[in-house]
């Protein structure tokens, strides 16, 4: 009955301990120097300017219809991520609508990679006038506030 008793506590223990250190490494790095780095404030920003799609193509014989590009900053804010938004569409009639972002820094003259997945469409044996248009529909600007 002894030996229980000091398995149970010992368990007890190690559990306490183990919770503990959960504790901190979720917190830690919070508490740790969080008044030296410079805290990002984002505004929404619809139909961004300066940000383009400047290059992108449907990615063929996937199982869902994907499409990758390149986006470039052409202006002169700096922007946190953006939302690319692309709509599917059969002989004019729209099929289905998805989005996906890039949470990258995107610098002035930047230019960043993305691909989307429409995943309730299917990429093969589609029509032939399957259609898709891809758009930066908003954007995070990214500021930096002491």
């Amino acid at each position: 009955m002894k030996k229980f008793a000091l398995a149970v506590l010992a368990s007890m223990i190690g559990s306490g301990l183990v919770l503990a250190l959960i504790v901190a490494i979720a917190i830690l790095p919070d508490l740790i120097d969080s008044h030296e780095r410079p805290r990002n404030v984002s505004n929404e920003v619809e139909n961004p300017p300066g940000l383009q799609i400047v290059q992108h193509a449907r990615v063929l014989e996937t199982d869902q219809f994907t499409v990758q590009g390149v986006v470039q900053n052409q202006g002169a804010t700096e922007w946190a991520e953006a939302v690319i938004e692309m709509t599917v569409n059969v002989a004019d009639k729209k099929v289905n609508k998805c989005q996906d972002m890039i949470f990258e820094n995107m610098r002035p003259g930047s230019r960043h990679a993305f691909q989307i997945k429409c995943k309730e469409t299917t990429g093969i044996s589609l029509p032939e006038d399957t259609r898709y248009d891809v758009s930066i529909t908003s954007a995070r600007k990214r500021t930096k506030v002491p």
